[in-house]
């Protein structure tokens, strides 16, 4: 047990703020534009409501353009809401 007498401090460390990186994001205002016709691909993803739409392996640029997801709307089981990112 503590003296009675002694006097009680406490000390508080607060967190350091957090480190920020030196770059800033990429600049979205320049959209890129196919120089020949696409045809994109929905592909599902296995294990989950969702599909990647992807250009053929042909293209230039194959990486994922839109990712769709698709989930029930918990309010009304026969609604459905679909997330395009």
């Amino acid at each position: 047990m503590s003296n009675p007498s002694e006097p009680l401090v406490l000390t508080w460390q607060p967190e350091p703020p957090p480190i920020l990186p030196d770059e800033h994001p990429p600049d979205y205002s320049s959209a890129s534009r196919p120089t020949i016709n696409v045809r994109y691909i929905f592909s599902p993803i296995a294990g989950q409501n969702a599909m990647l739409v992807v250009p053929p392996a042909e293209s230039p640029d194959t990486r994922p353009k839109f990712y769709i997801a698709l989930s029930t709307n918990i309010f009304m089981p026969f609604s459905y809401i679909t997330t395009i990112y």
